[in-house]
């Protein structure tokens, strides 16, 4: 079974584009994270090979998009945010 990490997202440039994807809705939800922390659900954005290596990113990557304040839902079409209300994680699967 691969082995699997999360940690917070730094790369900036790699947020902003993230970002896009959430707001373009070219995003993919899942709501099955909460033994890795999540009590809500997530957006999540695949990294390609030339995405990890434009902002130096690990392969295998997925970045993980979680509202700050868990009770409020990301996938919720009426709902918005703004960037800071936004937690972005990354996962790694080796």
């Amino acid at each position: 079974m691969p082995v699997a990490w999360i940690e917070k997202l730094e790369n900036e440039q790699a947020k902003q584009w993230a970002w896009g994807k959430l707001v373009s809705g070219d995003v993919i939800f899942a709501g099955d994270r909460a033994k890795k922390g999540y009590q809500c659900v997530v957006a999540e954005v695949p990294l390609d090979d030339n995405d990890t290596e434009r902002f130096n990113i690990p392969k295998s990557v997925t970045v993980i998009i979680s509202p700050k304040d868990q009770t409020r839902s990301i996938d919720d079409p009426a709902e918005t945010f703004a960037m800071d209300e936004i937690k972005f994680d990354l996962e790694c699967s080796d």
